[in-house]
């Protein structure tokens, strides 16, 4: 089965089509991703398996099954194609006045499913620290250095991450500024892998930026910038509680399609596994808090902090 592998310092992940109706979405994942096609070893860790609506697995969507001692393996059913835009409290599809059913999209329909899987991924990372978050991502590498070191760009839709990540020149460079999975090694470093901006992917805006994105070539992460826009340039220090408070909200933002699969007893254990993981990353990275102007040069505010002092 051609699978593609995401390899992180934590562990794998394969990702593989069963279904010919499931190609669709698993080849522009692969493709948005810089993936390859492989077929998987025998140390490949949670396998999710892409498979059609029709498919019989005898598990709900995000059914999970043992698969060894490696990992877990999950049978991922899409949608119907033809999926209501709306349902009713009572499970039927909600109808227009003359009785007619809006159907999502093609391109909402990929979208759906491209987000639940992002978040199926960062879950399979929960129980080794790591966890999927509503965020830019960029690096520091000054020329001529094979050391790069991450910063996150944390912030709410509107914010401006996306245009704070757009005013880095080098020897800083945006890999993502929508969604970041993060994940801890053995040693207890936490390492950030960027994800297309899903939107631009499907819709074909203007913006080429993050329509693809180089998952394999993660960086290490020791510094998280909140955005937020204001009058005055600022940048300070965020205390421990408030970063919390906020990458939470952020968390719950990157997995809200996963978390609508779930039922009462395995929300409440997402909650508790994700808060812990957070509660450690925030112990073990600096924390900043900005506000944006627009005509400001960003990244020679972030220059200020001594890590990144060259």
């Amino acid at each position: 089965m051609e699978s593609f592998v995401l390899e992180t310092e934590a562990g794998s992940i394969a990702v593989s089509c069963a279904d010919p109706k499931a190609e669709k979405v698993f080849s522009l994942f692969g493709e948005s991703l810089s993936l390859n096609r492989t077929e998987i070893s025998s140390e490949t860790g949670s396998h999710i398996i892409l498979m059609s609506a029709g498919t019989n697995t005898g598990t709900s969507r995000f059914g999970k099954m043992v698969s060894g001692k490696n990992g877990e393996k999950f049978f991922f059913k899409l949608d119907p194609e033809e999926t209501p835009r709306i349902f009713m409290r009572d499970g039927t599809p909600a109808r227009n006045s003359d009785g007619s059913i809006n159907y999502l999209s093609e391109e909402e329909w990929m979208w759906r499913h491209l987000s639940r899987l992002s978040a199926l991924i960062g879950g399979c990372f929960f129980d080794k620290g790591g966890f999927l978050i509503h965020s830019g991502l960029v690096k520091f590498q000054p020329a001529g250095s094979e050391k790069k070191r991450g910063v996150l760009l944390a912030g709410a839709s509107g914010s401006g991450k996306s245009t704070a990540s757009g005013m880095f020149l080098p020897p800083w460079y945006s890999l993502s500024d929508d969604l970041t999975l993060i994940v801890k090694n053995k040693n207890g470093s936490y390492y950030a892998h960027p994800f297309p901006t899903w939107s631009r992917v499907l819709w074909k805006e203007d913006k080429v930026r993050f329509k693809s994105v180089d998952f394999s070539n993660p960086v290490e992460l020791g510094t998280v910038i909140f955005i937020d826009r204001g009058p005055e340039a600022k940048l300070e220090p965020a205390g421990k509680g408030e970063a919390l408070c906020l990458l939470t909200e952020l968390v719950k933002q990157a997995n809200e399609h996963f978390v609508l699969q779930m039922d009462r007893k395995n929300i409440v254990e997402f909650n508790k596994k994700y808060f812990l993981n957070l509660n450690s990353f925030v112990r073990n990275v600096n924390s900043y808090s900005y506000n944006l102007k627009i005509d400001n040069t960003f990244w020679k505010e972030v220059e200020k902090i001594s890590e990144f002092r060259t």
